[in-house]
């Protein structure tokens, strides 16, 4: 009974927030798999830390960038470059590391994922 309704009230959100078209269920694939790429694209857009991989909790297709990591070879000729005083490094405590707003946006996702959780 819960199921059902929680997929009605998905059904009503999509149909109110004008991502599906009308009420025929064989007209809904296009915009939703529209939408859903478009989410996909924001969501890697965003959630990409300042090596260029992905967190842990995230799943990322192959077509996005491998495993998601960036190998040690690259990331030791990344270490003798310009940023070798120690702003990209991921345990500087420098203000003009993004790797400080990196893991304070992680701590407010988790945030918003527990308040999530809990309506």
């Amino acid at each position: 009974m819960v199921a059902l309704r929680a997929r009605r009230r998905s059904l009503h959100w999509k149909l109110s927030l004008s991502i599906l078209p009308s009420p025929a269920p064989q007209l809904f694939q296009t915009p939703l798999r529209t939408s859903r790429q478009s989410y996909d694209d924001l969501r890697f857009a965003y959630l990409r830390s300042p090596d260029g991989g992905y967190p842990a909790d995230i799943s990322v297709p192959p077509s996005r960038s491998g495993s998601g990591r960036r190998d040690p070879s690259s990331q030791a000729a990344a270490s003798s470059g310009p940023a070798s005083n120690g702003v990209f490094d991921p345990l500087s405590l420098e203000d003009e590391s993004p790797w400080k707003k990196y893991y304070k946006d992680l701590e407010v996702k988790k945030e918003i994922r527990k308040d999530v959780e809990r309506t």
